[in-house]
């Protein structure tokens, strides 16, 4: 996946790099999404939880660092764990606009941007939501599918992401 940049504060344009901005993650999840499906609505409340307690949490490896653990802080990751790209799946800017909103600090691709239908086919996506998985470092899918991972078993999951990550 190409990365770009962001313009406005969270919207990915074409034309500036954040490969560093991604590269202070663990891993990030692309969601493709819309606001007019109530799965998406379901998944959206699950996934901005698990977005602030995966974020509230350390990690070394892949083991959960607690406030109490005698571990040197240098060895503590410095980075941030977790960030989520929204890609609209919606048939309006409008509808876009609407869920714009509703995803919190999260980075997105505009709406009716060419890069959408890229991903949807590089990604097979053929039912939504869709939540794939990266490794930041590589910036290759860990995951095609997380969403019932993240329903299930909310940030149990996460260390087994970061398992698969190359940090």
């Amino acid at each position: 996946m190409k990365k770009r940049g962001i313009v406005k504060e969270r919207v990915i344009s074409e034309d500036i790099d954040i490969g560093e901005h991604l590269s202070e993650y663990r891993c990030f999840g692309v969601l493709f999404s819309a606001h007019w499906c109530p799965p998406c609505k379901g998944l959206l409340m699950n996934l901005k939880t698990f977005y602030n307690e995966i974020n509230t949490k350390r990690y070394i490896k892949n083991k959960e660092v607690l406030e109490d653990d005698d571990i040197p802080r240098d060895l503590i990751a410095m980075y941030k764990n977790f960030e989520i790209i929204y890609i609209s799946m919606d048939n309006s800017k409008d509808q876009f606009k609407e869920h714009f909103i509703d995803i919190g600090n999260w980075m997105a691709i505009p709406f009716g941007d060419p890069r959408v239908q890229v991903l949807k086919q590089k990604y097979e996506v053929v039912a939504i939501p869709q939540l794939v998985i990266f490794d930041s470092k590589s910036s290759k899918p860990i995951r095609m599918n997380a969403r019932n991972e993240v329903f299930m078993r909310g940030t149990e999951v996460f260390p087994e992401w970061l398992q698969k990550c190359s940090t």
